[in-house]
């Protein structure tokens, strides 16, 4: 049944408003939202029996059952009206107890691309971390290769069209696309960087998956994704890094004896607290 949103409506406004407010306090706070907003929504639920995401014996991906990030997800609301509109503003005052003097800085370079693939490229070869980092940003293809199948666009995830699910026009090698949607509003400067290795481990993860990793949920490729983000972030020299919600996942002044398990504290935290994600 076609759903038709009423974007002129004020309590729509004021849900998008709020909802697309960053924070912007304490380094690097990747996409980080300054409220939690409730609201009541109605609209049309589309859903799926199953959302996993099939693959053939050889292990390529034979089709996409879900919706969303990953296609993970068994459904989605397709909204139609706002109303209740409320907010809080989300507590970020244990982070910022740490991160208040680091500052977010970029690294002068317009292409944030550009700039993965160099920082990648200065790790020797075989160093573990740094093949990690290799391989989510080649899931972008080598400097001025077309054939890739993974397409780069800024704007809003928020927004459904019917051309985004159906055939691509762009080629890939494997007949799949996969389209990484970021707000520059939200995500700037080195962020993008940041944002561009997250996305490349995903893509990676799904369209290549390593032996330890076939089969694996949602809630392990997001960790192994986030992991990937942390090391990018250590490569970069960055002071912390910060994630929605107030979870510090990474900070440069941690006794290196001490950095793993705080990372896969704060990761966990993360994905159960705020994704609503479980292993």
């Amino acid at each position: 049944t076609p759903v038709e949103l009423d974007k002129n409506n004020k309590d729509f406004k004021q849900f998008d408003s709020l909802l697309a407010t960053p924070f912007k306090k304490g380094g690097m706070c990747l996409g980080c939202n300054r409220y939690e907003v409730t609201a009541t929504l109605v609209g049309r639920l589309d859903a799926v029996a199953n959302a996993a995401i099939p693959y053939d014996k050889a292990g390529k991906i034979t089709g996409f059952g879900g919706f969303g990030h990953m296609n993970a997800y068994s459904a989605r609301l397709v909204l139609q009206s706002v109303s209740d509109v409320a907010s809080t503003e989300v507590d970020y005052s244990k982070t910022l107890a740490v991160t208040k003097d680091d500052q977010a800085t970029g690294t002068g370079d317009t292409d944030s691309l550009a700039a993965s693939r160099k920082l990648a490229a200065s790790y020797t070869a075989g160093v573990p971390s740094g093949e990690q980092l290799k391989r989510a940003v080649g899931a972008f293809g080598k400097e001025n290769e077309k054939n890739t199948g993974v397409v780069i666009v800024q704007g809003n995830g928020n927004i459904a069209a019917a051309k985004d699910e159906g055939k691509g026009a762009v080629d890939s090698p494997d007949g799949l696309l996969f389209t990484f949607t970021f707000n520059t509003n939200r995500v700037q400067g080195d962020a993008e960087t940041r944002a561009l290795v997250f996305a490349g481990e995903n893509i990676a993860n799904l369209r290549n998956p390593l032996p330890q990793g076939a089969g694996a949920g949602i809630f392990d490729l997001e960790t192994r994704a986030w992991v990937t983000t942390v090391l990018d972030s250590f490569a970069s020299k960055q002071k912390t890094l910060t994630l929605p919600g107030g979870y510090l996942v990474m900070n440069a002044a941690w006794p290196p004896a001490d950095i793993n398990q705080h990372v896969d504290d704060a990761i966990e935290s993360f994905l159960s607290n705020e994704e609503l994600l479980h292993q």
